[in-house]
């Protein structure tokens, strides 16, 4: 027996078709309703320097956050107690140097001498590189003890060494002492020390008593060779230089490395290099040491700033290239780059694309930053200007480079005219 199928009302069919299309239209008009609203959002709280739709941008795409250099990192804890009420007495830093003396050493060369101090108990030694570089042997007195050194790291652009000491087979020894674990000096934050810091260097030059030199912290980030230095008014001797400069704490916020004298010779000023260069930075000096620490912005600022206003020259201790990118330890993405030409616009903030890539051209980041143009006023005028930025790279992006190979940073502004590729630094 046949079975029959009913046949369909071409109206009912119009219906369904109708129905169909007005669902349709409707989710269309809440996806666009949804869109919208996202926008207006975005209209009503962003900043009139936001990447978006209140800044046009040749070279940045729209609607990409500003990455502005902040940082939620932790920072190493400020001295509790600066003394800022006065000079501390002799006695009180003579107290001081009495308790960590040892942790301070002296380190000798054919034709010179220096201060240093112990980072890590197997017998890591801070110095200046300045008359030790380059010279053998180096010797290390410690706690009495003469031993045999060798360098390990060089970082010569900020006159630091850093060198092991031989424990296998002692000099001399006067007082013989056990070797390691040696005594260790800790790190503090030195670009967050706030000027008129009361401080300290103590310096191995006068043994058995050893050098105090008290003396206040004039300025943070006083730029000296492409460098941010500590600026110190202490008086310190030929000799003192790689010596610690020390808080009320006792903990290492600057090295020893230069001093002024006026017309009489007479001790004005001293410089020290920021204990920042050792625990941070593409090549800090302890890196792969166990002594990285995480910091905020001003450090890198002081540091991008200097470099900015430098120029591409031979400083005292190596050369200084004027356009370079790197990646900090903590995170941090930086670099400064050279504008070509005459620029009329100095000191201001402005906003810059940059992208890094990898082997293949694999994009790595792709970020608008938040960064300045440098003071002509510090600048030499026939070098033009230069722009520095940085930001915190989110965590898949410093993996992404920490992995990847020849990595290039493309940089290019709008109200420059900047467009330079860089081999970035990591380490």
């Amino acid at each position: 027996m046949a079975h029959l199928v009913p046949g369909r009302s071409p109206a009912r069919d119009r219906a369904t078709a109708r129905a169909a299309l007005l669902v349709f239209l409707a989710l269309l008009f809440i996806g666009l309703g949804g869109v919208a609203a996202r926008l207006a959002f975005h209209l009503a709280t962003a900043r009139p320097e936001d990447a978006g739709a209140r800044w046009q941008s040749g070279t940045v795409k729209p609607l990409r956050a500003v990455r502005a250099a902040t940082s939620s990192g932790a920072r190493p804890p400020l001295p509790s107690s600066t003394g800022l009420s006065g000079v501390p007495d002799v006695s009180r830093w003579e107290a001081l140097a009495g308790r960590i003396r040892d942790a301070v050493v002296r380190v000798t060369v054919p034709e010179g001498e220096a201060s240093g101090f112990l980072v890590d108990p197997s017998g890591l030694v801070v110095t200046t590189c300045h008359g030790i570089q380059g010279q053998n042997p180096v010797v290390v007195q410690a706690r009495g003890v003469e031993w045999p050194a060798q360098p390990v790291r060089v970082a010569p652009a900020w006159d630091l060494l850093l060198l092991q000491i031989d424990t296998s087979s002692p000099v001399s020894s006067e007082h013989p002492l056990p070797g390691p674990p040696f005594p260790v000096l800790p790190l503090a934050d030195g670009m967050a020390a706030p000027p008129s810091l009361r401080a300290m260097a103590l310096s191995a030059q006068q043994e058995p008593a050893y050098g105090v030199r008290p003396g206040i912290l004039l300025e943070v980030g006083s730029p000296v060779d492409a460098l941010p230095l500590l600026k110190l008014g202490m008086a310190i001797v030929p000799g003192d230089s790689g010596a610690p400069l020390l808080d009320v704490r006792g903990h290492v916020i600057g090295i020893v490395r230069a001093r002024r004298v006026d017309s009489s010779h007479t001790p004005v000023v001293a410089y020290a290099v920021p204990s920042n260069y050792l625990f941070e930075g593409a090549d800090a000096l302890l890196r792969d040491q166990g002594k990285t620490v995480p910091l905020e912005a001003p450090f890198l600022w002081h540091q991008l700033h200097a470099l900015a206003n430098l120029g591409e020259r031979m400083a005292p201790y190596g050369p200084v290239p004027a356009s370079q990118a790197f990646v900090t330890a903590s995170g941090y993405l930086a670099a400064v780059v050279e504008v070509p030409g005459e620029v009329s616009t100095f000191g201001d903030r402005i906003l810059v694309d940059v992208t890094v890539t990898g082997e293949d051209n694999v994009l790595l980041v792709d970020a608008v930053a938040e960064g300045w143009t440098s003071d002509p006023a510090l600048r030499p005028a026939d070098e033009g200007a230069a722009v520095y930025f940085y930001f915190e790279l989110e965590p898949e992006e410093y993996s992404g480079i920490m992995q990847a190979r020849r990595v290039q940073v493309d940089v290019q502004c709008d109200s420059l005219p900047v467009h330079r590729r860089l081999p970035l630094v990591v380490e």
